[in-house]
């Protein structure tokens, strides 16, 4: 078998195809939280404006009803509370495994692009809601509701400086299920 290429002043690596590629430095916490900040600030941006554009351009003639702040209501919990549950029960199953110290950041950033998408997904339903209702009554409730509590979501539960420092602990700990 033929001898695979080497990268020049690569002692020592792992291999991939025909290329063995160098061993890349592991990622400090420091640096994961500060990978997070543009991604986070970018998707609160994103549903406030969708949340503004909504209340005060796309539907004419806005209203709230009780039932459409009780849907945003609900949606607004989901958007609160089913990004943390799936994030905490995903880190104490890689803790209860025993996740290698290496592993730790990746799987951290996974399980919050997870919850991103949990914390977004309800808020945005609701804006669908409100854009299938009737074009002659505009009832804004559910996503005026919903954005945002998922906003809030995003920054103190899923992927803020303090979540991200929460969640690491949360898998380093022996504690964590």
């Amino acid at each position: 078998m033929k001898e695979p290429e080497r990268v020049p002043g690569v002692e020592c690596g792992r291999y991939v195809g025909r290329v063995t590629l160098p061993e890349t430095p592991p990622i400090s916490d420091d640096r994961l939280i500060r990978s997070f900040a543009p991604i986070t600030n970018a998707f609160c941006y994103a549903l406030v404006m969708v949340g503004l554009l909504g209340a005060f351009v796309i539907f004419p003639d806005p209203t709230t009803t009780t039932t459409g702040l009780l849907i945003g209501a609900a949606l607004g919990l989901a958007s609160w509370f089913l990004p943390t549950i799936v994030i905490r029960r995903r880190l104490a199953g890689a803790a209860r495994r025993q996740v290698p110290p290496q592993l730790q950041p990746a799987l951290v950033r996974t399980v919050v692009m997870i919850g991103l998408a949990l914390a977004e997904f309800p808020a945005l339903l609701g804006f669908a809601i409100t854009a299938s209702s009737s074009a002659s009554t505009s009832d804004i409730g559910p996503f005026v509701i919903s954005i945002p509590l998922a906003v809030a979501s995003l920054i103190l539960n899923v992927s803020g400086k303090g979540a991200i420092r929460r969640h690491l602990d949360r898998l380093r700990s022996p504690f964590a299920y």
